[in-house]
């Protein structure tokens, strides 16, 4: 499945992988995961780079927005208080601690610092169904929504069916936002704002759940947005095989013949079983 793009004389494939992986999951330095694989900084780079760019070529078909009525239906199920939803958008910032140039103050968010924006959209299984990200952290969410490839799909929704988003989200017949409390709310309105917030929750939980898994998108201080965007649905892609740990041991498992069908085995390795067996033989 990787074998193919991650080939190389130097470094395994399975090494490349749980560098990459390692690397994802920690905040340590650069250098720091480097010395601990056995690899300089510029061969790291190169590393994340390339699993990278051989894990986005999976993401178009792991994450995938539900399509047809039995899919809406099944999601709606799970959201046993608040009808007809299938999933729940919220957006997030990954912190560009590193950004500098001419172009920073346009990354500054709402909180103070230079930031990515991503938009995720998950299930109540807290499945992630949708994730868009590339925007400074200074755009708004409700047009990093507007401007999504979900929005559009959106609008073809059956007017039964929809997303729950916050007050940062425009209202339309797509997607259900609270009412604003300006102190003057009936009791059904209360209600349902409740009920609104309790069902959205999920997708704040979603979010927590993928940053606690890589906490490199808690910081990240490198200044290459093209890069960044790769790891932030990287991440994403991982999170969601993670979450499916079945289907998770059988793509591991053919991973795992992948990488035993290649020789990429470093030559000091080669050479130290060689001495081993002189050894033992004399």
């Amino acid at each position: 499945m990787l074998s193919p793009m991650l080939a190389g004389k130097v470094h395994s494939v399975e090494c490349k992988v749980m560098c990459f992986l390692w690397f994802m999951g920690n905040t340590e330095s650069v250098r720091n995961v480097a010395d601990r694989f056995g690899m300089g900084k510029s061969s790291l780079h190169l590393c994340v780079h390339k699993v990278a760019d051989a894990l986005l070529n999976l993401a178009a078909a792991e994450i995938q927005f539900p399509k047809g009525i039995s899919q809406w239906h099944s999601i709606s199920r799970t959201f046993q208080k608040f009808p007809g939803v299938i999933g729940c958008v919220d957006g997030t910032y990954i912190p560009m601690t590193g950004k500098s140039g001419p172009k920073r103050d346009a990354y500054i968010c709402r909180k103070g610092f230079p930031a990515l924006h991503a938009q995720v959209v998950c299930d109540n299984n807290l499945k992630i169904l949708d994730i868009t990200t590339g925007y400074p952290g200074s755009v708004h969410d409700a047009r990093v929504f507007r401007n999504s490839s979900v929005y559009q799909y959106l609008q073809q929704l059956p007017p039964n069916f929809h997303l729950l988003g916050d007050s940062a989200y425009p209202l339309e017949s797509f997607v259900m936002t609270p009412y604003k409390d300006n102190g003057h709310l009936t009791s059904e309105q209360k209600k349902y704002n409740a009920v609104h917030s309790s069902s959205r929750c999920c997708v704040e939980r979603c979010i927590g759940l993928l940053k606690g898994k890589f906490r490199r998108l808690k910081n990240f201080d490198a200044q290459d947005d093209v890069l960044m965007c790769k790891l932030v649905v990287v991440a994403a892609l991982l999170y969601t095989l993670f979450s499916h740990e079945k289907e998770l041991k059988v793509k591991l498992f053919q991973l795992r013949l992948q990488i035993q069908s290649v020789t990429l085995i470093r030559g000091p390795v080669v050479a130290s079983a060689k001495r081993n067996r002189i050894c033992h033989d004399l």
